[in-house]
């Protein structure tokens, strides 16, 4: 026979099983690094445990598959920007959006090498680097990603070959930057997942994705910018730095843009922001490290491929700007305040110690970093930069 219960013996029931499972429970929960959704489990895993139980009013049972969940700290809309406010941006060229902070780093579809070919390379449309990590090219298949047109490898095939076979459904989430020969439009893949591009500016994004509501979340994110909010001028020419003063500045935050020119052209490759203890050691490292460096000579001259423009932002708005030239001649030039010359131009090296401020997984991703790296870096510098592809 049912055994019968009062209502009130009913609630006393369910606080002490709550109150059980809740000293089982973590003391914190983080969002898992997963590429998609778990699917809908339907109604009889949970009807099986689940009963209509009334204690002084109806008991509302959330069902797996409805994600009735709160929002995760990735998930969370700034008050005043309505963005994830914990998703990092991304930029390239003059286009940002924004991502959760675990995805990691990779390529897209690229321009061909070959001038008279217009058929799009994939040199590396794939994970290559993840957040918290100095490996490359390794990552699990599944890992979720931004993707530039930049290579990534040197192993590229041609994009759209004849009679080739289909290509597989992704494994991971993925946005594209500016990707070569992806039309603006919507594709079905495979597998649920759905290549979702828009225009913005005068590029692109592409977002695949299995989940519609997380496409659409990240492509309502997409905007055309002339600085990205990492503070970067999409714009920005060599003679542009360096500017200001390093040493007449209170550190802030310090901005990381990578540019990279080909044939008088420059674009910004990529960019981040790091905090003020990274900006405090950076305008230390560089400066400490100018006093026995001693250049034969001041790459003062446009560098062809990558540089970047490296920021100290101030409290009271100012910046700093010190310019990074990789190659060759890999050295770090900055403005002093020297007597009788209010910007003198000083040179540091390009080191491991005036990297790791502002270097991390997405700086090894698209960055070759000084020729003979290795060399003069040696263990410490390991990891700091993907080196020459070949």
């Amino acid at each position: 026979m049912t055994e019968q219960h009062s209502d009130q013996e009913l609630e006393r029931i369910m606080r002490q099983g709550l109150v059980d499972r809740a000293a089982h429970a973590a003391d914190a929960l983080e969002e898992p690094m997963r590429t998609r959704p778990p699917r809908p489990r339907g109604w009889l895993g949970v009807a099986a445990v689940a009963a209509a139980v009334v204690v002084g009013g109806p008991l509302v049972w959330h069902f797996a598959g409805a994600d009735q969940r709160s929002p995760a700290p990735d998930d969370r809309v700034a008050a005043d920007s309505g963005k994830p406010a914990s998703w990092r941006v991304e930029s390239y060229g003059g286009v940002q959006v924004r991502v959760p902070p675990t995805w990691g780093w990779g390529g897209a579809p690229m321009a061909n090498l070959d001038a008279g070919d217009e058929r799009p390379l994939d040199c590396g449309a794939a994970a290559f680097v993840r957040p918290g990590s100095s490996d490359y090219e390794t990552v699990p298949r599944d890992t979720p990603y931004v993707g530039r047109p930049v290579m990534m490898t040197d192993a590229c095939a041609i994009v759209g070959l004849e009679n080739a076979p289909a290509a597989p459904a992704p494994a991971a989430d993925s946005v594209w930057l500016d990707a070569a020969g992806v039309e603006v439009g919507t594709t079905e893949l495979g597998d649920g997942y759905v290549r979702e591009t828009v225009e913005v500016g005068r590029g692109t994004v592409t977002v695949t994705s299995d989940d519609p509501a997380l496409r659409a979340r990240i492509l309502a994110t997409a905007e055309a910018v002339d600085v990205d909010d990492n503070g970067c001028r999409a714009d920005a020419t060599w003679s542009d730095v360096p500017a200001g003063d390093l040493r007449d500045v209170d550190p802030e935050s310090l901005s990381v843009c990578a540019y990279e020119t080909v044939g008088g052209e420059t674009m910004l490759v990529w960019s981040t922001r790091r905090d003020a203890r990274a900006a405090t050691a950076y305008g230390d490292a560089v400066e400490l490290s100018s006093a026995t460096y001693d250049p034969i000579r001041l790459c003062t001259e446009q560098p062809e491929g990558q540089w970047l423009a490296v920021g100290v932002n101030g409290k009271d708005g100012r910046t700093a700007w010190t310019a990074a030239v990789m190659g060759e001649c890999a050295q770090i030039q900055w403005h002093y305040r020297a007597q009788g010359d209010p910007e003198s131009l000083a040179a540091s090296p390009v080191i491991p110690r005036t990297v790791k401020p502002w270097g991390g997984s997405e700086a090894r991703a698209y960055l070759v970093g000084p020729v003979k790296w290795r060399e003069y870096a040696g263990k410490e510098g390991a990891g700091m930069f993907r080196g020459i592809l070949g």
